[in-house]
């Protein structure tokens, strides 16, 4: 299990050039992680992923945080990936915050599609907020089960983040 922050603030390009399946940022059975202001740009697979188990247990992962990230040019060449991706109860108190998700769209080498932000099986626990996007696929609840909280969703048209959102 991990726990404590796991990327505040980082520059995270190009890493996944050795290994395609691999993910910007990844956290299997974290707790009270904090994945915060970090840029994640030009990777094959999936830019954040945290939760693993497949299971709607109460269990070890809680108090996750994923806010205000800049993550871009994602799932450039697999698919069944997304810019966010969420897997298992992480309840309570995780959330996805104010992330701002722009400029990909599905590889003409994908034979499966791709998500703005995925929260697949058993995810529950999460507070989802004023997610923005730009220039990508729809957000997709996929199989999250109860426990998540959408408070307001909009489409961003302009040039970059907002002042005082992700860089």
């Amino acid at each position: 299990m991990l726990r404590a922050s796991a990327g505040t603030g980082a520059y995270i390009d190009n890493v996944t050039t050795e290994f395609q399946g691999a993910c910007g940022i990844a956290a299997g059975y974290p707790r009270s992680i904090d994945i915060e202001r970090n840029e994640v740009g030009h990777v094959n697979y999936t830019g954040i992923s945290v939760g693993y188990g497949w299971t709607s247990a109460t269990n070890a992962m809680s108090g996750n945080k994923i806010d205000y990230n800049n993550i871009h040019d994602i799932v450039q060449i697999l698919a069944d990936g997304s810019s966010i991706y969420t897997l298992s109860n992480q309840s309570p108190g995780s959330e996805i915050l104010n992330n701002y998700v722009h400029d990909f769209s599905q590889s003409k080498w994908a034979d499966y599609w791709i998500q703005g932000m995925y929260m697949d099986e058993q995810t529950a626990g999460f507070t989802v907020a004023f997610p923005r996007a730009r220039d990508c696929r729809g957000h997709r609840r996929g199989d999250a089960r109860d426990g998540i909280r959408v408070a307001r969703e909009r489409q961003h048209r302009g040039d970059g983040p907002e002042s005082g959102d992700a860089r």
